[in-house]
């Protein structure tokens, strides 16, 4: 059996040269992992909610627009029916989408407070 023994002052310098830079650079690659992990999941979540209330705000629009959408063909039908011009319809047809303009807006800036936008980029004036 070979045996040999191992000098302790030898191996404490060893572990003195090179084994604590080999410890601190695995911390130090660790560490910078784990951050490098967290703020690509924080960045993520960021995007994830700024998505997430948009397609809320978007569904809510498309929701007034078909309303809006139907009323209007309501009231052209109704028109027709009463025997209305075809000027005098198209006259309250532009006075509706003035109106759905103006909910559009208003749903619009109901988004921006409820998200409570970081810059004012995020909103519409």
């Amino acid at each position: 059996m070979d045996t040999t023994t191992l000098n302790p002052v030898e191996m404490s310098r060893g572990i003195s040269e090179f084994g604590f830079m080999t410890v601190a650079s695995a911390c130090f690659l660790l560490t910078s992992l784990i951050i490098q992990f967290l703020f690509i999941r924080w960045l993520m979540r960021i995007i994830n909610d700024i998505i997430g209330t948009q397609q809320l705000s978007l569904k809510e629009l498309l929701q007034s627009s078909k309303e809006q959408d139907e009323r209007q063909k309501e009231q052209v039908e109704r028109q027709k029916e009463q025997g209305r011009t075809l000027e005098e319809i198209l006259v309250l047809e532009r006075d509706q989408n003035r109106m759905m303009e103006r909910i559009t807006v208003d749903v619009l800036h109901r988004h921006c407070e409820r998200s409570e936008a970081i810059s004012s980029l995020d909103c519409f004036a």
